[in-house]
């Protein structure tokens, strides 16, 4: 899963990127609201962990706008802040954040909270994957299967199929697989996505499904194949 992080403050937004991406999750960082919506308009993001103290628009701003926005995949927000009454609380949650944590807080507790927020939103995901026919992947378990044979894919190669099969048989261009399976300053080359693509079909037939599961639409990227839904 991926997540925004979205914190201005130098001496601990690194440090919070690094924890996020070392509990399991794809992590990009930003240090303004503005970037923030930019990038929630561009990417598809599980989650945003959004800092209230923000330069420019605050995240209750944010907030409100990624809400009233018409994305086609509305993200969860968990709020971090130093202001800890009732009614700035209050005013983060009826602005469309889904969860609020306090400044300074437990690490411990910021994953649980991570964790709960998505498993709560995506309980049918984790318990019973994503499915394409007699194809199923679950990231959240990291197991993928064809006809109930296990095939063992990479974690990228596992949100790049995920990615697809969500797309519901629509055309995925390449840079939006590379914003699902990449983070934003790890971009991969050309020829890097091509090897990925290619070692997920090879092993995709290998479990015996057919060689054009995935499809090329050429010139505009990849897609789930209809027949075999």
């Amino acid at each position: 899963m991926k997540l925004l992080l979205v914190e201005d403050d130098p001496a601990i937004n690194l440090e919070l990127q690094r924890l996020i991406r070392h509990w399991g999750y794809i992590c990009d960082l930003v240090e303004n609201g503005p970037t923030a919506l930019s990038m929630v308009e561009a990417t598809w993001y599980d989650l945003i962990v959004l800092d209230v103290s923000l330069p420019g628009l605050d995240g209750f701003a944010v907030a409100r706008q990624v809400r009233s926005s018409a994305i086609e995949h509305q993200p969860l927000i968990l709020m971090l802040t130093a202001r800890g009454d009732k009614q700035d609380q209050l005013k983060g949650l009826s602005g469309g954040a889904d969860d609020y944590l306090v400044k300074p807080f437990d690490l411990d507790i910021l994953q649980m909270r991570i964790r709960a927020l998505l498993r709560r939103r995506s309980k049918h995901v984790i318990e019973d994957g994503h499915h394409w026919g007699d194809l199923e992947v679950n990231c959240a378990q990291m197991k993928a299967s064809y006809q109930d044979k296990p095939v063992a894919l990479t974690p990228k190669e596992m949100l790049i199929l995920e990615t697809l099969i969500r797309a519901n048989g629509e055309t995925r261009s390449k840079a939006s697989l590379i914003d699902a399976a990449w983070p934003l300053e790890e971009a991969p080359t050309e020829e890097n996505i091509r090897t990925h693509i290619k070692n997920l079909r090879m092993k995709l037939h290998r479990a015996g499904a057919p060689t054009d599961l995935v499809e090329t639409v050429y010139g505009v990227g990849l897609r789930m194949n209809e027949s075999y839904q």
